[in-house]
């Protein structure tokens, strides 16, 4: 049980943005994230860059599974 309480309050420390004092939860509201738009994944959410850089390839990996 305490290790359940200990991750708990990791993952809420994680969600703290010490800089904007803010609870970071909703990806469009987060600062961060919006400076990474504007700055890097210029071509919007659905763009060519963001496919790129942030979606990943699913691989099959049938018996290599225990």
């Amino acid at each position: 049980m305490e290790e359940v309480k200990s991750r708990v309050l990791g993952l809420s420390a994680c969600r703290q943005c010490p800089r904007h004092g803010l609870t970071l939860r909703k990806s469009h509201e987060n600062p961060h994230v919006i400076k990474l738009y504007e700055e890097f994944l210029t071509d919007g959410p659905c763009g060519e860059q963001n496919h790129k850089y942030l979606h990943t390839l699913y691989t099959p990996r049938g018996d290599y599974l225990v």
